[in-house]
């Protein structure tokens, strides 16, 4: 959801209620993701990868408050736009940015865990930001890490 913070404009993220689990398993699986993507974002903005700048944190009502990128594109929307135009120089600019960007998270053993085009944007200044750090994890084992590398590429 769009909002204002402190006259921000932000994004407040949720994670709901699943009705079909225990409410206590719910609870707890819900507090260990919600802590693992606040720290993983973070971990990612201190590598120097553009992340959404976090503001606040309710653990009892499981929302994230975060920076909004509101002049920012889905990379899918501008990937579709390149393609349309046969602009392989941008798109292989672009490609070298997402995969510098990927290299960089992988190298210090984060998974984002759901590397798709829409959860990158690019900003109008040509910023390219990872977002939704919602299955990411720390994959510290090198042989669980070789699988989940293959898995998030």
């Amino acid at each position: 959801f769009r909002c204002l913070y402190f006259g921000r404009r932000a994004i407040l993220k949720e994670r709901f209620v699943k009705t079909y689990r225990h409410l206590d398993l719910d609870s707890h699986i819900t507090l260990q993701r919600l802590k693992g993507e606040v720290r993983l974002l973070t971990r990612a903005k201190q590598l120097g990868i553009h992340t959404p700048t976090i503001y606040h944190i309710d653990w009892d009502k499981r929302t994230i408050v975060m920076e909004d990128l509101h002049d920012a594109r889905t990379v899918k929307s501008i990937i579709d736009a390149l393609i349309q135009e046969n602009n392989t120089t941008k798109l292989e600019t672009l490609a070298q940015q997402i995969g510098s960007t990927i290299g960089r998270l992988h190298q210090a053993q984060i998974v984002h865990g759901d590397l798709t085009t829409s959860n990158m944007l690019l900003t109008e200044n040509d910023q390219l930001y990872l977002i939704d750090f919602g299955l990411s994890a720390h994959v510290p084992n090198k042989t669980q890490m070789l699988e989940a590398l293959a898995v998030d590429l």
